[in-house]
Protein backbone atom coordinates (compact mmCIF):
# COMPACT_ATOMS: atom_id res chain seq x y z
CA UNK A 1 0.00 0.00 0.00
CA UNK A 2 3.00 2.23 -0.02
CA UNK A 3 2.85 3.98 -3.32
CA UNK A 4 6.63 5.95 -2.77
CA UNK A 5 8.59 3.26 -4.47
CA UNK A 6 12.01 4.09 -2.40
CA UNK A 7 9.55 3.88 0.75
CA UNK A 8 8.39 0.59 -0.22
CA UNK A 9 11.64 -1.02 -1.43
CA UNK A 10 13.29 0.24 2.38
CA UNK A 11 10.19 -1.35 3.79
CA UNK A 12 10.53 -4.85 2.21
CA UNK A 13 13.89 -4.99 2.88
CA UNK A 14 13.32 -4.79 6.28
CA UNK A 15 10.58 -7.31 6.05
CA UNK A 16 13.04 -9.82 4.49
CA UNK A 17 16.06 -9.47 6.78
CA UNK A 18 13.58 -9.61 9.75
CA UNK A 19 12.00 -12.89 8.24
CA UNK A 20 15.22 -13.97 7.55
CA UNK A 21 16.30 -13.53 11.65
CA UNK A 22 13.18 -15.77 12.39
CA UNK A 23 13.86 -18.26 9.75
CA UNK A 24 10.98 -17.85 7.76
CA UNK A 25 11.62 -18.62 4.14
CA UNK A 26 8.58 -18.03 2.13
CA UNK A 27 8.34 -14.47 3.93
CA UNK A 28 12.02 -13.54 3.00
CA UNK A 29 11.09 -14.77 -0.86
CA UNK A 30 8.15 -12.93 -0.76
CA UNK A 31 9.44 -9.40 0.73
CA UNK A 32 12.53 -10.05 -1.61
CA UNK A 33 10.13 -10.20 -4.91
CA UNK A 34 8.04 -7.36 -4.47
CA UNK A 35 11.45 -5.19 -4.40
CA UNK A 36 11.53 -2.82 -7.36
CA UNK A 37 15.38 -1.69 -7.33
CA UNK A 38 17.97 -4.49 -8.03
CA UNK A 39 20.53 -2.92 -5.87
CA UNK A 40 17.89 -2.35 -2.92
CA UNK A 41 16.38 -6.19 -3.87
CA UNK A 42 20.16 -7.66 -3.95
CA UNK A 43 21.37 -6.26 -0.57
CA UNK A 44 18.52 -7.56 1.09
CA UNK A 45 19.32 -11.19 -0.01
CA UNK A 46 22.58 -10.50 0.45
CA UNK A 47 21.87 -9.75 4.17
CA UNK A 48 19.41 -12.26 4.51
CA UNK A 49 21.40 -14.91 3.16
CA UNK A 50 23.88 -14.05 6.09
CA UNK A 51 21.22 -14.10 8.81
CA UNK A 52 19.87 -17.36 7.20
CA UNK A 53 23.63 -19.12 7.47
CA UNK A 54 23.77 -17.81 11.23
CA UNK A 55 20.71 -19.89 11.91
CA UNK A 56 22.15 -23.19 9.92
CA UNK A 57 19.97 -22.52 7.14
CA UNK A 58 22.60 -22.82 4.38
CA UNK A 59 20.40 -24.75 1.61
CA UNK A 60 18.04 -21.70 2.15
CA UNK A 61 20.42 -19.10 2.28
CA UNK A 62 21.99 -20.77 -0.82
CA UNK A 63 18.54 -20.36 -2.09
CA UNK A 64 18.35 -17.05 -2.07
CA UNK A 65 21.85 -16.28 -2.83
CA UNK A 66 21.32 -17.62 -6.46
CA UNK A 67 18.48 -14.95 -7.28
CA UNK A 68 20.69 -12.29 -6.69
CA UNK A 69 21.41 -10.76 -10.19
CA UNK A 70 24.45 -8.99 -9.85
CA UNK A 71 27.22 -11.49 -10.02
CA UNK A 72 29.99 -9.91 -7.75
CA UNK A 73 27.25 -9.54 -4.80
CA UNK A 74 25.91 -13.41 -5.54
CA UNK A 75 29.44 -14.44 -5.98
CA UNK A 76 30.53 -12.83 -2.49
CA UNK A 77 26.86 -14.58 -1.05
CA UNK A 78 28.03 -18.09 -2.56
CA UNK A 79 32.15 -17.60 -1.18
CA UNK A 80 30.82 -16.59 2.50
CA UNK A 81 28.47 -19.64 2.60
CA UNK A 82 31.21 -22.11 1.43
CA UNK A 83 33.18 -21.48 4.57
Amino acid sequence: MISNQWEKDKALSLVATDAARAGEFDTISAAIDQIGALNTRDQASLDSVRLLAKRGLRKQAIEIAQRISNSTTRDLALSELAQ
